[in-house]
């Protein structure tokens, strides 16, 4: 026997002795033809092959009575791309097993998980049913079998499996169609996708979509069975009470902010408020609110409220027992204390806000993106903000210096890089790309620079050399900023001007060149003072001040501007490149 007979021959006979031990449940974590397993419950985690997908669109993760926590695409862009890893190609066997519940039939395919036209689970052409077509097959006509109806607003376990010989598909456990057939399935796209396909673009679903599971062989019809038993999910009991509520007046306003609770049950929190201690409670939020922490803005001074908070339940679970009661009236503040009030909000969304695993700031949080998105410019801003938050006493400095080195090592271990480069949106939980668009899914160098400049901004403050935290800020900052490839953004080593994107798929495709006057500056002044990786210090003028338009020798209400489109663009063209960098010195 071969050295590879005999690999081949071991990896069977360890198939067949877990389908033995397992007694062929394919529900099993521990079953090695489970190459990948998209549970949905949030997040595009892989719980089998480790290939975590990256959300596109915005997608919402729904709380199915049924079904639970779920995936729910609006076909108008939401897919999910798991990736091309080696384990999600397939040749002689596969099974594609998922739950779906159709929203609309609104193309002539919908996609439900595709491997470009390798493999396909799909709506079928201009009908009500499910079909799972692998090509390459010969031997039994069009290699595709059919469902049926599933266009009823049910939900529908959908299976199709391919053993070598015989194309199958089933709706919930039952065989409904199949045919004999022989041969690979075709190799030909890359990224496994769901709710789209990469090879014909713009079939996206629109409906739910649950329990995503890929196996490297071909279930039983038991086994698929065992898969299609679906329990209704019960409601959960209530969250317990929020504790640790506090209150605090500002003007024509009063804050609360409350610990968050990771249980994985919870919906949000509904706010109350009173006139008096005793009460009467009224309810503030008219939906179910997602953070902790809430601003009641009234409008009037001298006002003293009385708050509690009661967690809610996903799935209609209904609410916890009430929090403790607090209170706290609304004041007049001078310029100085209302200066402080504002900052603090701001230091609030950057704290509070941040994302739990990475501690990065996420981008537009509750206001349509992804809780998973999170922003390499807007932690860079985070980072300046949470210095002067110690500053102010809104947090204590080893508190602050903490999350910062949390911030940075997830940045330096974790997070991906582009010669150096960061993206423009990281997966806070993985540290993966999130793309920015079709074409922006590598470095973006202009993101890199704010985030840099937050990095040194938190390696000058935290100066403590006694003190082994701050030191390894330090360290871990100076690391960070040498290492971005400020001259290769050239794209060539004769030019002038620095580039917004590099992408890995795409390289300089968007072809965007950095030039002012604009938000960019920094990008310029950092990579000219690089110690590893500087461009020339004429850059500046032949790159970023090159454009005939850069000089404005105009005055608007009586104010020279000197540089920049008229009277000035917006204020964040000015704000984001001297949150650092002080021109006076």
């Amino acid at each position: 026997m071969g050295r590879s007979d005999f690999c081949i021959v071991s990896v069977m006979a360890a198939v067949l002795a877990w389908g033995l031990a397992a007694g062929g449940d394919a529900r099993a974590a521990d079953d090695p033809t489970l190459v990948g397993h998209w549970k949905l419950d949030g997040n595009a985690f892989d719980s089998a092959g480790g290939n975590n997908g990256t959300v596109f669109g915005n997608p919402a993760w729904a709380n199915d009575p049924q079904r639970g926590w779920c995936l729910d695409l609006d076909g108008q862009g939401d897919y999910i791309d798991v990736g091309d890893a080696p384990a999600l190609t397939f040749g002689d066997a596969i099974t594609v097993a998922c739950w779906i519940k159709v929203r609309a039939f609104d193309r002539n395919w919908n996609a439900i998980v595709t491997k470009g036209d390798d493999w396909v689970l799909a709506r079928t052409r201009d009908d009500n049913r499910a079909a799972f077509l692998c090509l390459g097959l010969s031997g039994g006509g069009w290699p595709e079998v059919y469902s049926g109806d599933v266009n009823d607003g049910n939900w529908h376990h959908i299976a199709g499996t391919y053993d070598g010989s015989e194309l199958s598909i089933y709706q919930n456990g039952d065989r409904v169609d199949g045919k004999s057939v022989h041969g690979s399935i075709n190799r030909n796209w890359s990224h496994v996708l769901i709710g789209e396909n990469e090879q014909a673009p713009n079939r996206f679903w629109n409906g739910l979509i649950d329990d995503v599971r890929l196996y490297s062989r071909a279930l039983t019809a038991e086994e698929i069975g065992v898969l299609a038993e679906a329990e209704p999910v019960p409601p959960p009991p209530p969250p317990a009470a929020p504790q640790g509520l506090i209150a605090v007046g500002h003007d024509s306003r009063i804050d609360l902010r409350w610990p968050l609770d990771p249980d994985p049950n919870l919906e949000g929190w509904n706010v109350y408020r009173a006139d008096a201690p005793d009460g009467p409670f009224a309810r503030l939020n008219k939906s179910v609110h997602k953070v902790p922490v809430y601003s009641d803005f009234f409008g009037v001074n001298d006002r003293t409220c009385w708050y509690l908070v009661k967690a809610v339940a996903i799935r209609g679970g209904g609410e916890s027992e009430p929090s403790n009661i607090v209170s706290a009236a609304s004041h007049a503040m001078t310029d100085e204390r209302l200066l402080t009030s504002v900052q603090e909000a701001v230091f609030r969304y950057f704290w509070d806000y941040g994302h739990p695993v990475s501690g990065l700031a996420r981008e537009g949080y509750g206001m349509g993106h992804s809780s998973d998105t999170c922003t390499t410019g807007g932690t860079g801003m985070g980072l300046m903000a949470i210095c002067v938050g110690v500053e102010r006493g809104f947090v204590t400095r080893p508190e602050a210096a903490a999350r910062v080195l949390k911030i940075l090592t997830f940045l330096d271990e974790k997070a991906s890089r582009f010669h150096g480069a960061w993206s423009h949106w990281i997966l806070g939980n993985s540290g993966a790309t999130k793309p920015f668009s079709q074409y922006d899914n590598g470095g973006d160098l202009v993101e890199t620079a704010f985030l840099v400049q937050g990095m040194l901004t938190a390696r000058q403050y935290f100066d403590d050399a006694a003190d082994p935290v701050e030191t390894e800020i330090r360290r871990r900052a100076t690391a960070l900023w040498e290492s971005v490839e400020w001259s290769w953004y050239r794209q060539t080593s004769r030019s002038d001007t620095l580039y917004w994107h590099w992408s890995p798929t795409y390289e300089w495709k968007i072809n965007h060149a950095i030039q002012g006057y604009n938000e960019c500056m920094i990008a310029y002044l950092l990579a000219i003072a690089s110690p590893t990786h500087p461009v020339p210090a004429t850059s500046y003028r032949k790159g970023w001040a090159k454009p005939a338009d850069y000089a404005n020798p105009n005055s608007y209400y009586g104010y020279r501007q000197w540089v920049g489109p008229e009277k000035g663009g917006p204020l964040f063209f000015t704000h984001y490149s001297h949150l650092g960098f002080d021109p006076r010195d």
